[in-house]
C-alpha cells in the first residue's frame, strides 16, 4: 500500500509539474517504469547541462553526471542505484530488473570495472546537490 502510494504521488507530481523530492525524501522507493531504460538513456543525453553537474563539458557531457543521472532513472526507469570505485572516488549507476544501466559510461576512456555495490538515493545525494537534481529532473521533464 505504501509503494502505491509513493507511486500516485510522484506520478501526480511530476504530471502537475512539481518537485518530487518532497515525495521521495519521505522515503518512498519507486518501482513503476515510467520510460524504459533505452527510453530513457537517449533522453537523458540531451539534458545534461552545466545546471546538473558542475563538471558539465560539451565535449564529454557525461562527466560528473553519474549521480545525479542515477537519482532520476531510478526515479523514471525503478530499479536500484549501484556504485563502483573509479580512480579515487565512486561512480553511480543503476541495476534495473537484475541488468546493469550506466547511462553515464561514455565519460570514461577506458572500460569500467563494475563492483554493483549497493547503494541507494541517500548515498548517490552525497554526490550531488539537490538544485543539480532539480534541474536535470526538470529538463527530462520538459523533454520528455
Amino acid at each position: 500500500m505504501q509503494e502505491q502510494m509513493c507511486l500516485l504521488a510522484l506520478a501526480a507530481s511530476r504530471l502537475a509539474g512539481l518537485d518530487p523530492i518532497a515525495a521521495i525524501k519521505r522515503g518512498c522507493q519507486v518501482h513503476a517504469m515510467l520510460l524504459s531504460p533505452s527510453e530513457f538513456g537517449r533522453l537523458i543525453e540531451k539534458c545534461w547541462s552545466i545546471d546538473s553537474a558542475s563538471t558539465y563539458s560539451q565535449a564529454n557531457p557525461a562527466r560528473g553526471q553519474c549521480s545525479v543521472t542515477a537519482l532520476v532513472a531510478m526515479d523514471l526507469v525503478g530499479g536500484t542505484i549501484a556504485k563502483t570505485h573509479v580512480g579515487d572516488g565512486w561512480h553511480f549507476y543503476n541495476l534495473i530488473d537484475g541488468e546493469r544501466f550506466d547511462f553515464t559510461a561514455s565519460q570514461f576512456d577506458s572500460h569500467v570495472v563494475y563492483d554493483d555495490m549497493p547503494s541507494g538515493r541517500e548515498d548517490a545525494l552525497t554526490d550531488t546537490t539537490e538544485k543539480q537534481y532539480r534541474a536535470l529532473t526538470e529538463a527530462v521533464r520538459r523533454a520528455s
